[in-house]
């Protein structure tokens, strides 16, 4: 294991801040888009496409396995994933990252609630689990997505022979977790669409203020 620093010598500070901004603003911008064509009910059409699609893959068994590795990314589990997260940092020596993490996902979760709030969107009825809060955007997604942004960005570097690996395993755990929330009918296709344009967002805003501010140690 290796000291690793987050803004790399291979590409100028300014140039880095400059593509997080972006990054950051499209994102944004793509889910507040999303968010309006919802109200005004225009996506309806092709949420239900998507969903006609998969309910013909729908058994008990699937729903049965399926049910329960979403909760790979439940709330209550990304807190546990977050706290391991933390530990590796505070063993690194590293515990400004840590903390860094712990803030980028509770502050994301709580600006994540209140967007469900404003937009205040009910889930489908047909849902084969429960969930007790609004739709969009989905939670999962935005979890999911911020553990893979973590170990890319954080982790990784780490663990350089283990690269690939780390890489195809985050990604098939993140695709896994979308299409489960699909499939589960607890979600619109569109409420992960959210999900990822939110957690991006959040993301790469976050990676701004680090680099602008060398917090990454």
């Amino acid at each position: 294991m290796s000291s690793v620093t987050f803004i790399s010598c291979e590409e100028p500070k300014i140039q880095k801040l400059h593509r997080y901004k972006i990054l950051s603003l499209l994102n944004l911008s793509a889910l507040i888009i999303l968010a309006i064509l919802i109200k005004l009910k225009v996506t309806n059409s092709l949420d239900q496409a998507i969903q006609n699609f998969v309910r013909p893959f729908i058994s008990p068994a699937k729903t049965q396995v399926i049910s329960e590795l979403t909760k790979l990314a439940s709330p209550k589990v990304t807190v546990v994933w977050v706290f391991l997260i933390f530990i590796f940092f505070l063993y690194q020596r590293k515990i400004r990252n840590g903390i860094g993490v712990i803030v980028i996902f509770s502050g994301g979760g709580i600006l994540l609630s209140i967007i469900k709030q404003v937009i205040a969107r009910q889930r489908p009825f047909e849902r084969m689990v429960p969930e007790g809060t609004y739709s969009f955007p989905s939670g999962h997604t935005f979890g999911s997505l911020l553990l893979l942004f973590t170990f890319f960005y954080l982790i990784v570097p780490y663990f350089n022979k283990l690269k690939p690996l780390i890489q195809i395993t985050m990604t098939i755990f993140f695709l896994f977790i979308i299409f489960s929330r699909v499939y589960l009918f607890v979600h619109f296709p569109t409420d992960i669409l959210g999900g990822i344009f939110y957690a991006s967002f959040w993301w790469y805003l976050c990676s701004y203020f680090a680099a602008k501010y060398r917090f990454w140690q």
